[in-house]
């Protein structure tokens, strides 16, 4: 096994692009943006929802690195430390930005009968609010996703040891094949047409129908780690490989995006459920591999970029509130004027809440 290298910053940034293209597509679609380009380099906004694929694969990446090390180091006594951890980088946030949701924001939550307000309640207390159409996004849009995290988590404390000593072509082929066949067997049983979109989202994205992110971003920790058999992976220098790992991003996203664009039409195509998602992870593994192999020491200019990778959950878990708190407000506010509005009030707050509540917990846990 080569010398492992644990610490890679652009991987971080790149969550920082994700949640912006994430909280510019809301606000587009929110706001009801309809002069926002149609052609061009912003256009990208429009599909801005791919972001949270890109979350996928380097929550596979990062998690999968973190998982393996600490099983090497621990062995199976790793699991207690590595959920602890995690549940301390997740849950305080989520829950604060959950009640600012419900009692500041859509405080019509409580006017449901008492049975469905404790559904409600009671599968995002459980992270399991992603599982059924009726509890999926009904708190804070954006949580069905940290829920998904947090059963890829369950996942991975159980399956570490395993993945350790299984092929990593095998994981990735195998997760291919199980995230296409169960993408295509819920369009046969949730067929276009017979129910709304929303409750085709739900039941495609599911962690069966996203494995192939978390296997894309774990088979690319384990290439980073000398355990995927790329043997090109040394013999190249690093601008060389990082020119490679964007074609190969490049080919796989334009790929998807054309079959998308020529199409017109997703969610009544059984072969576009199945397979975009399979093209998107590939290009976006791809690219985190591009900016994992960027040499340390380019990294001292991108320090901005770092930071918003760094409050990159804040900015994910705060916007949907801010969006639709700034529209209840000044409904008729200029769409520049909006985006520009909820890009400062999200920095502000993902700044404030990573300083005053994200990172003094997580340091809190990381003594005991």
């Amino acid at each position: 096994m080569t010398a492992q290298r644990y610490s890679y910053p652009l991987v971080d940034a790149l969550r920082g692009v994700a949640a912006l293209m994430v909280l510019t597509y809301h606000v587009i679609e929110m706001g009801v943006w309809t002069t926002f380009p149609t052609q061009g380099g912003l256009a990208v906004f429009r599909y801005g929802w791919v972001g949270v694929n890109l979350f996928l694969v380097i929550s596979g990446f990062v998690i999968g690195l973190t998982a393996l090390r600490e099983f090497d180091s621990n062995g199976t006594a790793f699991r207690r430390p590595f959920i602890v951890h995690r549940l301390a980088r997740v849950v305080p946030l989520y829950l604060f930005t959950g009640l600012v949701y419900v009692f500041l924001v859509e405080s019509s939550v409580f006017d449901r009968p008492a049975p469905r307000l404790f559904a409600h309640v009671a599968s995002h207390l459980l992270f399991l609010h992603n599982l059924h159409p009726s509890t999926s996004g009904s708190i804070n849009g954006p949580n069905w996703s940290v829920a998904l995290e947090m059963q890829f988590y369950l996942v991975m404390v159980w399956l570490t040891p395993w993945l350790a000593r299984m092929p990593a072509w095998g994981m990735l082929g195998g997760a291919i094949v199980l995230a296409a066949v169960y993408r295509w067997t819920t369009s046969w049983l949730v067929p276009h047409g017979s129910v709304d979109i929303h409750t085709q989202h739900v039941a495609a994205t599911q962690l069966p129908g996203v494995l192939e992110h978390f296997a894309a971003g774990i088979f690319m920790a384990r290439a980073m780690r000398g355990e995927a058999g790329i043997w090109w992976k040394d013999r190249m220098s690093g601008g060389w490989r990082n020119a490679l790992w964007l074609g190969l991003a490049s080919c796989a996203m334009l790929l998807g995006a054309a079959w998308l664009l020529r199409s017109f039409s997703y969610w009544d195509r059984a072969p576009m459920i199945a397979f975009i998602p399979t093209l998107l992870a590939a290009g976006m593994a791809a690219l985190v591999a591009a900016v994992a192999v960027v040499p340390a020491q380019r990294l001292r200019a991108l320090a901005p970029m770092r930071y918003l990778g760094t409050v990159s959950y804040g900015i994910y878990l705060w916007h949907v509130p801010v969006i639709l708190s700034i529209l209840q407000r000044y409904p008729t506010l200029a769409k520049e004027k909006l985006l520009a509005s909820v890009l400062l009030s999200v920095l502000l707050l993902a700044m404030f809440s990573w300083h005053f509540l994200e990172k003094p917990n997580i340091q809190r846990f990381k003594t005991q």
